[in-house]
């Protein structure tokens, strides 16, 4: 019985999804930095998708229509907002996003609204992995610790680029993000899967 537990069970992010010209942004600065480090991570136009994570948790899919209903809610409520890139105060793996008021209130509406489905006893079972990729520590420790150390006043919105010992160049770029998307995690909170996407309701 807890193996078919196990079984059902994934590891999900919700995120905002980058329109074309800052997705391809992100990726040309990650294989910039993946041309000059062992940066491990590899982004890409179809996997490991470029986004800024509102959410983070491990869910049973049996829970997946209600968290459907959910995010349909609330992409029904909340507007497109144009963000922006600011620098980072040091060395940093990220573009790091200027603190914008829209954007605080759906990470907490998210994060609140799915407490009833979220939990945080990850496994590496629960990560989507390609074929003989082991779950990586580092990542099972994130998603552990999400709620406590990355949500709400400790929300710090970005496009991460890499990861480890690595300094990605601030590169100034504004846009309007309009798609929310659940999806299934993978090591590096990476987007590999996505389940459903969402049209928030207009643009700024």
């Amino acid at each position: 019985m807890d193996d078919e537990k196990i079984l059902q069970d994934f590891a999900a992010s919700v995120v905002l999804l980058l329109p074309g010209p800052a997705a391809s942004l992100a990726i040309e600065a990650n294989q910039r930095l993946n041309s000059a480090s062992d940066n491990p991570i590899k982004l890409g136009d179809s996997d490991r998708l470029p986004h800024i994570t509102l959410a983070v948790g491990c869910v049973n899919e049996t829970d997946s229509p209600q968290i459907d209903k959910v995010l349909s809610y609330l992409a029904k409520t909340f507007s497109g907002m144009r963000l922006e890139t600011v620098p980072c105060e040091g060395p940093c793996g990220w573009f790091l996003i200027k603190k914008h008021k829209h954007l605080q209130e759906l990470h907490d509406a998210v994060m609140t609204r799915l407490v009833p489905y979220f939990s945080y006893s990850v496994t590496g079972r629960m990560l989507c992995l390609d074929d003989g990729e082991l779950p990586e520590e580092k990542t099972l420790s994130f998603i552990r610790e999400y709620a406590l150390r990355s949500s709400f006043e400790d929300y710090t919105p970005h496009i991460t680029i890499g990861s480890g010992e690595v300094d990605v160049p601030y590169t100034k770029t504004r846009f309007l993000v309009s798609k929310m998307a659940f999806c299934r995690l993978g090591n590096y909170g990476t987007v590999r899967k996505v389940l459903q996407t969402y049209d928030l309701v207009k643009g700024e």
